[in-house]
């Protein structure tokens, strides 16, 4: 099948707007922080953690609200500002903070289930057209920040999770997890192709096809990509 003719402009085009791939604009987001890092090295440097987290969460949501109808809102920096800063006071206040997270994780971990359970809702209500809630979003902004936290408590202490933390299948799965990120979305293209060539309208019965083939399909690629690239690896740079 042919889309469209090759075109270097085109190309660039994308590039530079972050319509490359769909999960390309996260690129975009990346570039925008590390030329705004020396102002929010200041930022975080100047202004105590708790005044500068809240006032963080006050921009995202701000910004969020007020680029809904933008195309491009997903790729300013803006939206995505608290996660950023609260990254930046956990790694300058690194002990303390830790010691802070581990105090209140089952709050954490309660509000993470919480807002997640509340985002899928709302979200699943919207899909279907049942009902349009204007305060999604920001139960999704507080779901990403509860749900991250959650998993950097969970990861960094390593004895809870030692035990298959160090096995070679998990070890494997951590080095594709880049590749995973490249490949999934031509997945989800090529499962939604097939899923509407065989009629399958069902909302439930797609989302459980498209959640097993992706997620599965995914790992095993870029696992075997991995292993491929090891292999190969070994064979040329093979020590005398």
């Amino acid at each position: 099948m042919k889309y469209f003719d090759f075109s270097i402009v085109d190309l660039l085009k994308y590039i530079g707007i972050g319509d490359l791939v769909a999960h390309f604009y996260f690129i975009l987001i990346i570039m925008q922080f590390y030329l705004l890092f020396p102002l929010i090295k200041l930022y975080v440097n100047k202004i105590h953690a708790g005044i500068g987290i809240i006032f963080a969460v006050f921009v995202t949501v701000i910004s969020k609200a007020c680029l809904m109808g933008y195309q491009y809102n997903d790729r300013i920096f803006l939206t995505y500002f608290v996660f950023f800063i609260l990254g930046c006071y956990v790694g300058k206040n690194y002990k303390s903070a830790l010691k802070l997270l581990n105090q209140l994780r089952y709050g954490i971990y309660l509000l993470a289930i919480g807002f997640g359970f509340a985002y899928m809702s709302c979200s699943y209500s919207e899909f279907l057209g049942v009902s349009y809630f204007e305060f999604t979003e920001v139960l999704k902004i507080f779901f990403c920040i509860f749900m991250f936290l959650s998993m950097f408590i969970i990861l960094v202490n390593r004895k809870a999770v030692n035990k298959w933390s160090e096995s070679s299948l998990v070890k494997l799965l951590g080095a594709s997890t880049f590749y995973v990120y490249l490949i999934h979305c031509m997945l989800i293209f090529a499962a939604e192709q097939e899923l509407t060539r065989l009629g399958i309208s069902s909302v439930i019965i797609r989302f459980a096809i498209k959640f097993v083939f992706v997620y599965v399909g995914s790992f095993l690629l870029s696992a075997l990509y991995v292993r491929l690239k090891r292999a190969i690896g070994t064979l040329f740079y093979r020590t005398p």
